[in-house]
């Protein structure tokens, strides 16, 4: 009985700290995810660079984009809001999917469905791919 109460511990211990390192992993994806929006806004070239993965690729409504086609400066006046987003981790790999809403410098808004692909390699979460449709 006692082995028996040992193990259900171990055990609990061991599922514990998986959930809450999930958890962590999940605040890191998600904070990517803005961290990219920003980078976007802004231009920032380095940190896109440092997000996105060099074997990156995109399918998204108006084609294939690479990492090259993401470093590229956006138009300005646009403002993006993520929502709804979900993270599933599985060891070094994981998606987080959601809604992008954009609001173009005309005021048109489009609502962009999307699941990103993320590896991590050395410490480093990265995006690897990214599938995006308009609803």
């Amino acid at each position: 009985m006692r082995s028996l109460f040992i193990t259900f511990v171990f055990l609990f211990a061991n599922f514990a700290g998986t959930a809450y390192a999930d958890q962590s992993v999940e605040a890191t994806l998600l904070s990517l995810e803005q961290t990219w929006i920003d980078a976007s806004k802004s231009n920032d070239v380095n940190t896109l660079k440092d997000i996105i993965d060099d074997r990156y690729r995109a399918i998204t409504p108006t084609g294939e984009q690479t990492k090259a086609d993401m470093l590229r400066p956006t138009a300005s006046g646009i403002t993006q809001t993520l929502q709804n987003m979900k993270v599933h981790v599985q060891k070094n790999a994981a998606t987080v999917s959601g809604e992008n809403v954009v609001v173009r410098a005309d005021g048109k808004i489009l609502r962009l469905a999307f699941t990103d692909q993320f590896v991590e390699e050395g410490g480093k979460w990265r995006v690897v791919q990214s599938w995006v449709t308009q609803p």
